[in-house]
This record gives C-alpha cells, sequence and structure tokens, in this order.
C-alpha cells in the first residue's frame, strides 16, 4: 500500500471536518494532517513537497479574497501534472459563474478531478480509491515502493550526467519535481522496457 498524504486547502475546514475525519478513518495509511485555510499557504507547502505523494483536495471559494480554486490549480501545474487534485464545490457548477474557458482548462487538466461536496462522503472516497489505483502503476510510485522495499539502493548511483552523480533517491525526487532530468529518465525507463518485453517475445 502506498504511503501518501490528503491535503486540504479550504477556508471552512480543519482536522475536526468530518471530510478530513472520513479520510483518516478509509485510509489510515494517509497523512490527512495537512489542512490549510489561506490558500497562499496551501500551494507553499504543496509546491514545498513534490516530492512526495500526494493528493489535493481544492475549495473552488475562498472567503475574503479573489483567489479561486483555479488560481491554485494554476500554481499547481506551472509546477508539475503528476499531482492528483480534487476541486471542491457545494454549488452546482452554473451558480459558481463559472466561465466557459474555465471550465474547459479544468477538464483539460491532467490529473483533475471535481467533487460535489453536497454529496455524500463516499463519492470523495471513491475519486481518492480511483487516484490509488492509478499512482500504483505511476512510474515514480513504483519507484518508490521499490526503494521502501530495498532501502539499500536509494543512494547508489544509477547515472551521470553533466558533472553529477544521480542516486535512486535522486531520481525520484527528479521525476515527481518534473525537471528536464526527471521527465528525460522516466521517458527512457519507460522505452526500456518496451524494449524488453519486444525482445523477449
Amino acid at each position: 500500500m502506498i504511503d501518501f498524504s490528503i491535503i486540504f486547502i479550504d477556508d471552512n475546514f480543519n482536522e475536526m471536518s468530518t471530510l478530513v475525519q472520513t479520510m483518516s478513518v478509509e485510509f489510515p495509511h494517509a497523512d490527512v494532517s495537512h489542512v490549510f485555510n489561506d490558500p497562499e499557504k496551501g500551494v507553499e507547502y504543496v509546491l514545498g513537497n513534490l516530492d512526495k505523494p500526494m493528493v489535493v483536495f481544492v475549495d473552488w471559494n475562498y472567503k475574503g479574497t479573489t483567489k479561486k480554486g483555479l488560481s491554485v490549480l494554476r500554481s499547481i501545474r506551472e509546477k508539475t501534472s503528476l499531482l492528483y487534485v480534487i476541486m471542491m464545490s457545494a454549488n452546482q457548477i452554473v451558480q459558481n459563474n463559472i466561465k466557459n474557458s474555465d471550465i474547459i482548462e479544468m477538464m483539460n487538466a491532467e490529473n483533475f478531478y471535481f467533487y460535489d461536496s453536497s454529496n455524500d462522503d463516499a463519492d470523495a472516497v471513491a475519486l481518492v480509491k480511483i487516484v490509488l489505483r492509478k499512482m500504483e502503476s505511476k512510474f515514480d510510485c513504483v519507484l518508490e515502493q521499490w526503494l521502501i522495499r530495498h532501502p539499500e539502493d536509494k543512494n547508489k548511483v544509477v547515472i551521470r550526467q553533466n558533472g553529477f552523480n544521480y542516486t535512486w533517491d535522486d531520481v525520484l525526487r527528479e521525476v515527481r519535481m518534473q525537471t528536464e532530468f526527471g521527465m528525460d529518465f522516466e521517458r527512457k525507463a519507460n522505452q526500456s522496457t518496451i524494449y524488453r518485453y519486444k525482445c523477449s517475445e
């Protein structure tokens, strides 16, 4: 089972909120302790921890600010498309006065989901379970699970490039941060896997 964090960026939430408590019961291996009322602080935390697997619940509206959930999504997507984001709203989309261009942007965002928070928490649980199934087959999560089972490999040098020695731990971080090196390594690793299967036919 993957160890991961569920982050909440919602000005109406705290650690005792029903959805937070539901997630702690349904996913006992998950860290649900990070609840942010301030979207700026929430984004700061998320962007500072991109080397960790996370699911981020984001509210659509925030009181006392013009900031919307879409701007939080944009801030995250500027750094990575790997992170799973679940937008929350208790109102129907038409009631939120969301522009068509904003709806299109959200629908086209990678690893993005929408949760109607007026519905039962079970819907949110179901979305997180979908995310977990996807995580289990993603390169970064597969690599992380390997390193958990084989901690002796974490600091082994995998590749030397541009005068830098990259360990497996470095590779995992670079992939999650979606640096040029990380994306190139993942692409080549996937190509190598396909090649090995092809050669074994």
